[in-house]
């Protein structure tokens, strides 16, 4: 009760001030610390690490349609004023501003031959561009939301289905098919007949509030619609037992859904320092996210064990709250129905809740990002002893911390933050009324590794748990984790993938899985 009078004053203060002028000039400003804000591309792995919507270069200048140049004649002599206006423009020469054409220094008037093309970013739009750890579909849903609002996509990029079956004006549409077979080679439950697949589309659409007629530029902001289909049987219940979950696509036993998994409005205020976001949502969203993890297929890397957030596949009505308090700090507010199945419409008439509160600092070293957050959470609903179910507590509760930061980055100009993240992971509940008392996850990424394969991510990662004592013979469970994800093409992904689980459940035998997820985006 007193999560939802508090979030009744905030509302009301923040519509108070935000009438003025809210539009938001963007979904997602061109700024490290907002950069979590963006969807993701599977639900329980909202951790994946988003990137700003790819910055055009601009255009360079158009060349007269005439005199054809003939580069076999040497080039006319240049002036000494000519000259002289050239070497005092050198010292501008550095990657991330290049120096202006000739053309630009001289004026449109003076021929030159061949000289050094005019586009790029300027400096701070360069380094924002280039150390963002690229992941495909990010890019892929940054696109959408580039022409939800009036822009073009990425490198102006064709579309497996084409451009009609994306939307048109102020509404866009993104579609994805992920796929996975997964078996269970030793160890664990068991690992006959244990290669199974699983399967996941999704249909995501975008569109601006405030070029939808003139109700539309009276409300402002934006609107998300996620539906669903998961088919197929996880490996993780059947065959390996683990309690971290192989892939974080799998579903409880063998369920098949078709739901409309989130639908939310949402709007910035006061120049982007506030937002409201307001409907059925996924906590998992933008609270305790490692983005640079975002590419491991086990839940553990995105998906805390440790907290019992709405989440894949149910997500659940609620209100985000964003305060970007300073230039790199932010502090976010959720608040939502405790208890709510994803196919419903988010309310579960329990009158539970479930409320996160996070802190994220972000920085810059040398070029090399960084980012920490901090965070605690609280559940109003009725928790059972681990071991004894007739006894009950009121209430739940716990922390998370989380960082990563990019160590290595390739010094090559416009290479798209490719290089060498590390992160971490810690979230901690009361082993009273949780089974899983600590979680711990560590690793490191790489994308661009190979020569000529600029976009293909290679990670490495460890995700630990430690069960409460209250168990008698149940310790921990280990999960080591190794993949390659390949672009193929534009529209396809190909990822193998290990997973080495120690204990599985904290009783089974060391279980050893191997699979191969492919991602078509259509």
């Amino acid at each position: 009760m007193k999560s939802w009078i508090i979030l009744t004053v905030v509302l009301l203060a923040i519509a108070m001030v935000g009438t003025a002028d809210a539009r938001r000039t963007r979904l997602y400003p061109d700024s490290q610390e907002s950069n979590k804000t963006q969807p993701q591309h599977r639900p329980s792995n909202y951790y994946s690490r988003p990137v700003l919507p790819a910055m055009a270069q601009p255009a360079a200048p158009t060349a007269p349609a005439d005199p054809v140049v003939d580069i076999a004649q040497p080039p006319a002599p240049m002036s000494e004023e000519d000259a002289a206006k050239l070497k005092a423009h050198e010292v501008s020469m550095t990657r991330d501003n290049p120096a202006p054409t000739p053309e630009d220094i001289l004026g449109s008037a003076t021929t030159v031959p061949l000289g050094r093309s005019s586009g790029g970013l300027d400096g701070a739009d360069a380094t924002e561009a280039n150390y963002r750890m690229r992941q495909n579909f990010s890019d892929f849903m940054d696109n959408a939301y580039i022409r939800a609002e009036g822009g073009q996509s990425e490198e102006g990029k064709p579309h497996l289905l084409g451009s009609f079956a994306h939307g048109f004006g102020p509404i866009s549409a993104e579609y994805v098919y992920t796929g996975e077979v997964f078996t269970n080679t030793r160890g664990g439950i068991r690992t006959k007949d244990s290669a199974v697949y699983m399967g996941l589309f999704e249909m995501i659409v975008l569109g601006d509030v405030e070029k939808m007629g003139c109700i539309g530029e009276a409300i402002g902001g934006s609107v998300f619609l996620y539906a669903l289909n998961a088919h197929g049987r996880g490996i993780s219940e059947y065959y390996i037992g683990d309690t971290q979950v192989i892939s974080n696509i799998e579903l409880p036993a063998e369920a098949q859904i078709f739901q409309m998994e989130e639908f939310w409005w949402e709007r910035s205020f006061l120049d982007d320092l506030v937002s409201v976001r307001l409907g059925k949502s996924d906590a998992n969203y933008d609270f305790a996210v490692v983005e640079v993890a975002g590419d491991f297929c086990n839940s553990s890397f995105g998906f805390h064990p440790t907290i019992p957030m709405p989440s894949y596949p149910d997500a659940a009505m609620g209100v985000v709250l964003h305060f970007q308090l300073t230039e790199n700090l932010l502090f976010r507010y959720g608040l939502w129905d405790g208890a709510a199945s994803g196919k419903t419409w988010g309310f579960s008439g329990t009158g539970e809740t479930f409320a996160m509160y996070e802190l994220e600092r972000t920085w810059e070293i040398h070029g090399k990002p960084g980012e920490f957050h901090v965070g605690l959470w609280e559940h109003t609903g009725t928790f059972e002893n681990p071991i004894n179910a007739a006894i009950t507590y009121r209430g739940n509760h716990g922390l998370h911390l989380g960082g990563e930061q990019m160590i290595v980055r390739e010094s090559r100009c416009g290479d798209d933050g490719q290089g060498l993240a590390i992160f971490g992971q810690f979230g901690w509940s009361p082993q009273e009324r949780n089974e899983v008392q600590k979680y711990i996850g560590a690793g490191v990424v790489y994308l661009g590794l190979l020569p000529q394969r600029d976009e293909d991510v290679v990670g490495l990662g460890m995700a630990r748990v430690e069960y409460s004592d209250l168990f008698p013979r149940a310790m921990a469970e280990t999960t080591i984790e190794l993949f390659y994800k390949a672009q193929v093409s534009e529209f396809l992904m190909i990822q193998p993938d290990f997973q080495y689980v120690c204990s599985p459940g904290g009783t089974s035998r060391d279980a050893f899985a191997v699979g191969l997820r492919f991602e078509l985006l259509l």
